[in-house]
């Protein structure tokens, strides 16, 4: 973990970059100690929750680099969808291709509805998209840990989107 997020030849490049970019000097030698540095720089109030979140995007897009890597190039999809439970609720997802480019937005009122349902057929109308547009291998995002945990079977699928559930692993 610390070769790929840090001490790599890359990833030493990234946090040179970004850190000179906002006046810190490294070295980085753990991701803790790196995103202790990053948390307590001192910047103006409107700075600091773009500080506080700059070392997840590194070593975001450090994972996204190696999986490409490693797996090929892919497309993304991405969830969303509103919050509160039950209510009037929508269904949206974003599609970027491996350069993380947007490719393609859709999104789909659902009547009323709760917020994991409508988070399956986000991800479900983002799987769909990708078939009919003949894009073969894609790498899917979700926030919601609830969808994630029952897809991959770390979690019972609940009987109200089993049926989602079961089209997104097909």
């Amino acid at each position: 973990m610390v070769h790929l997020f840090i001490n790599g030849e890359f990833a030493r490049s990234i946090w040179k970059y970004y850190a000179n970019a906002i006046g810190l000097q490294g070295p980085f030698i753990q991701v803790h100690q790196a995103i202790k540095k990053w948390w307590d720089i001192r910047h103006c109030a409107k700075l600091t929750p773009i500080l506080q979140v700059g070392p997840a995007f590194i070593c975001w897009q450090l994972w996204k680099r190696r999986t490409t890597i490693e797996h090929g190039e892919y497309d993304e999809v991405e969830d969303g969808a509103c919050r509160g439970n039950p209510g009037e609720r929508s269904a949206a997802f974003c599609i970027r291709d491996a350069d993380d480019n947007l490719v393609y937005v859709e999104a789909k009122r659902l009547w009323i509805t709760n917020s994991i349902h409508a988070e399956a057929r986000a991800i479900q109308g983002g799987i769909q998209h990708c078939i009919e547009q003949q894009r073969v291998s894609i790498l899917i995002e979700s926030d919601s840990l609830a969808i994630i945990n029952m897809t991959e079977g770390k979690w019972e699928a609940l009987w109200e989107i089993r049926m989602e559930i079961t089209s997104i692993n097909f």
